[in-house]
């Protein structure tokens, strides 16, 4: 016997209520059809004579009860599958005994909790888009590729610059300290970066990687672009790369 706060009760009890109108709707269906072939029988012709009508009824009668029938029958079953489908949390909540049962469904019920959570979890780093630079008053780096991305996972990001592993353009070199946080119209801290920062979800970030400009004039590198290699973020611990 199910607790009259439990879904399975419910179900049960939306179960027997829609099976028993389905009962009660075929019967009156039969009943109409009877009625019907007695007034066919029964009714008189311009002639004088009694003629049926009934041999144009049984098609259609037929074919209703066989609709009424589905319809009936889908309904029962949408009806059961919403109920169902509020059963991992509700069932849980309301179980009103303890033992193997419940235990089963607490760790039913955490197993989905848990997968939600490492689902939001999971990094997702989202490139926004990238500018080449050539010059702007650095020495060591006169070539550089700029990069905007944005958090789009579900919750707060760890991010370290991690590695570059190039395809067809070569870094001079890989500093760590060039990340900068979007706070309003600015990037920051200025004018560098730092090696680690904590963004948000949704909230925007930018890095940027030395080119070899003794290998590439800028205008080579702006050929080849979505070919230039992939850049390795550290975010949260995971290891997550971007096609430059």
């Amino acid at each position: 016997m199910y607790c009259r706060c439990s879904p399975w009760h419910n179900t049960a009890m939306a179960k027997d209520k829609i099976q028993q109108w389905a009962g009660i709707a075929t019967i009156a269906t039969f009943a109409i059809y009877l009625m019907t072939l007695i007034i066919g029988f029964v009714k008189p012709s311009s002639s004088g004579s009694w003629k049926s009508t009934s041999t144009w009824i049984m098609p259609g009668l037929v074919v209703s009860v066989f609709l009424l029938a589905a319809i009936l029958n889908f309904l029962t079953h949408r009806r059961i599958s919403r109920v169902e489908r509020e059963i991992p949390s509700f069932f849980v909540d309301n179980l009103p005994i303890d033992g193997p049962a419940k235990a089963a469904a607490d760790r039913a019920k955490r197993s989905m909790e848990n997968a939600e959570h490492i689902k939001r979890s999971l990094p997702s780093i989202t490139k926004l888009a990238d500018q080449i630079e050539y010059g702007n008053g650095s020495v060591s780096y006169p070539l550089k590729l700029r990069i905007q991305f944005r958090n789009d996972s579900g919750l707060p990001a760890d991010i370290q610059m991690h590695e570059y592993q190039p395809e067809m353009v070569k870094i001079k070199g890989f500093p760590a300290e060039v990340l900068q946080l979007r706070i309003k119209d600015a990037w920051l801290p200025s004018p560098h970066g730092v090696g680690r920062i904590a963004v948000y979800p949704g909230q925007q970030f930018q890095a940027w990687i030395g080119l070899d400009d003794g290998l590439y004039s800028r205008a080579q590198v702006e050929g080849r672009r979505g070919n230039m290699g992939r850049l390795i973020f550290l975010v949260n611990g995971e290891h997550v790369a971007v096609n430059l």
